[in-house]
């Protein structure tokens, strides 16, 4: 790893994440060089990413929310920089947002770390459009970073918030674990604090949309299932619908990781755990379901079967729920080849256009 000692494997920096990434050095060695690469970049992201054998040299990722990741070469001895590419160079002529971290309060008092990029355009007493964007897992967490999909929704006119609601990992294993049994406390995580933006003249109440993948996806029909009145439309990607037959699908490789799953959900094949699993899936919530929703799906996806998202779109389509489905044949749980990328990105915009009125 590149924060130990090429030579003698001694470990002598480490990284702490809460807000924004922060390097801090373990040995006097090296804190001459941190402290160098602290004045010369400020408050931009420093990733070492290789470091030669006699450590004179260091590859370094110089990155920032509102630019695309550069590579440099950094000189230990002469403390000389060279700069090597830029990671996205056609976007390096243009002028992003940065992305701004906001710690909002949930009811219960939970610290919840949020990202929020506003839109271009956007001007203090005129609240905007928002796309609430949640991040899958739900162990996973949002970072301080460049994220291309949230700057073409700012670039759309749209503010995007990112909520690490609770679940999220890199907050403790109080946190990590709120979220079992208490998915309600999740989605209220999100309405506190997209209530936020909207009582600090971010939002515009009446345009919220909320999107996301994999949980964020779950997010989304939930989103407009449990909250029908709060949410003007909502984008899913590759989001169960229901709890009792996502976890009985998954495949037999997920067996050593199950117990995280009957942790927080429950298990399908204890009958005390059937009720709770049905109260917190959107497909028996289809006749509350009435605001426009976007529904994409990998045909060969192993952790949210096809069935999840074809029960839901059947499901609305018969109660006459405005949805769209679009299935893609030779894709999995994550969109990864780029006709199909553009294609995602281009309904996502189109729909998102209807209903929040982004240019």
């Amino acid at each position: 790893p590149t924060n130990c000692n090429p030579t003698t494997f001694e470990p002598e920096f480490i990284v702490v994440e809460y807000l924004k990434p922060e390097i801090f050095a373990l040995k006097s060695t090296i804190s001459g060089n941190l402290e160098f690469l602290k004045n010369k970049f400020g408050d931009k992201i420093v990733t070492i990413q290789g470091r030669s054998t006699d450590d004179k040299r260091w590859l370094l990722v110089i990155s920032d929310s509102n630019e695309a990741p550069k590579y440099y070469l950094f000189d230990t001895q002469l403390k000389s920089l060279r700069f090597l590419f830029s990671n996205r160079p056609t976007l390096d002529k243009y002028n992003f947002p940065k992305a701004e971290p906001v710690v909002i309060k949930s009811r219960d008092g939970l610290d919840l770390v949020c990202y929020l990029t506003k839109a271009n355009g956007f001007k203090n007493g005129r609240p905007m459009p928002l796309v609430v964007f949640i991040h899958g897992g739900p162990c996973y967490r949002d970072s301080y970073n460049f994220d291309t999909t949230v700057q073409l929704l700012a670039n759309r006119g749209y503010s995007v918030l990112r909520v690490n609601y609770r679940g999220s990992a890199g907050f403790g294993k109080k946190f990590l674990n709120a979220i079992n049994r208490d998915l309600e406390g999740a989605r209220n995580d999100i309405i506190d604090a997209v209530n936020w933006t909207i009582a600090n003249g971010v939002a515009d109440k009446k345009k919220i949309a909320i999107m996301g993948g994999s949980f964020g996806g779950y997010s989304a029909l939930a989103g407009l299932a449990f909250t029908p009145d709060f949410f003007c439309c909502g984008v899913d990607a590759v989001g169960p619908s229901n709890f009792k037959t996502l976890i009985l699908s998954f495949p037999k490789y997920w067996k050593p990781y199950m117990q995280y799953w009957y942790k927080m959900l429950g298990n399908p094949e204890n009958k005390d755990d059937l009720a709770y699993l049905k109260k917190i899936s959107p497909l028996f919530a289809i006749d509350k379901i009435k605001k426009p929703l976007l529904v994409l799906q990998g045909e060969h996806d192993a952790r949210v079967n096809k069935t999840e998202s074809e029960h839901m779109v059947a499901a609305l389509k018969k109660n006459g729920s405005p949805v769209t489905y679009i299935l893609y044949p030779d894709e999995g749980h994550r969109f990864t080849r780029e006709p199909n990328i553009k294609s995602y990105i281009a309904c996502a915009e189109k729909f998102l256009s209807n209903f929040l009125g982004g240019w």
